[in-house]
């Protein structure tokens, strides 16, 4: 990929994600703090493939 490569000419790091695991993490990360409050969850992984 050109932006790999570009960012690894001039020391960049870079991170490539897609859309789907740049917003979940975020949701699952949540999780503790939901059981911390007494509440139940259930995480529904179902990646789009976008």
């Amino acid at each position: 990929q050109k932006v790999y490569h570009e960012a690894r000419e001039v020391g960049l790091n870079v991170f490539l994600a897609g859309h789907y695991a740049t917003e979940t993490f975020g949701v699952k990360s949540l999780e503790s703090l939901a059981e911390e409050w007494g509440l139940t969850t259930t995480f529904i992984d179902a990646p789009t493939g976008l």
